[in-house]
């Protein structure tokens, strides 16, 4: 399934977990889940038709990561492949 999400705050270098203490607290994520993750990784939210409000976050990972890596910033909207909003 396509999803449009905004971009709520993305990880740029996930090795450096101290670096993202304010980003987990914020967002409820540990460093584990921080640490798995690719660069360039964006905090999204779901928005549209079908889409339940929350604030509830998800992590989605760049497609093509180590091939190309479009920049994105905070507020901007994304689309995101999954098999479902819940995932």
């Amino acid at each position: 399934m396509l999803f449009r999400a905004v971009v709520v705050d993305v990880i740029y270098d996930p090795t450096n977990v101290s670096m993202h203490g304010d980003i987990m607290s914020k967002f409820d994520l540990t460093a584990d889940a921080i640490s798995r993750c690719p660069p360039n990784s964006c905090i999204v939210r779901y928005y549209g038709s079908g889409v339940t409000p929350s604030n509830k976050c998800k992590i989605a990972f760049p497609m093509l990561s180590s091939h190309l890596l479009m920049p994105v910033k905070p507020g901007e909207c994304v689309w995101v492949f999954s098999p479902s909003k819940d995932e």
